[in-house]
């Protein structure tokens, strides 16, 4: 989806990114750990942020 020029992915688009299930993305974005917009009962995460979010993870697991 694209709002203001941006790319967003639903939780549970980014839930399959991260392999990670939709309820850990909501948690994440309810504790701030992940930004987001809420539009209606629906968070939309940046694209890029996930990437971000993505390498980091990757990064503290070496």
């Amino acid at each position: 989806m694209v709002i203001d020029g941006e790319h967003y992915l639903t939780a549970t688009e980014t839930a399959r990114r991260l392999r990670v299930c939709d309820e850990t993305i909501r948690r994440w974005v309810r504790l701030g750990r992940l930004p987001a917009r809420k539009l209606g009962f629906q968070y939309f995460i940046l694209e890029r942020d996930v990437e971000e979010y993505a390498k980091a993870k990757v990064k503290s697991s070496l």
